[in-house]
């Protein structure tokens, strides 16, 4: 899997404050894509506000 480039939540939660529309577009983004990563057979284990 590449690495994409790019700010990560930390990142920007420290810079920035996060609207709750935004922290709940976020949320449910990052749980979207652990659901389908896992019906592919991939697992995270190392969930953090610094890798997304």
């Amino acid at each position: 899997m590449d690495k994409v480039e790019g700010p990560n939540l930390a990142n920007h939660s420290i810079i920035n404050t996060i609207s709750e529309a935004d922290g709940l577009r976020i949320c449910s983004q990052v749980v979207l894509t652990l659901a389908v990563s896992e019906d592919m057979g991939i697992m995270h284990q190392d969930i953090k506000p610094e890798n997304y």
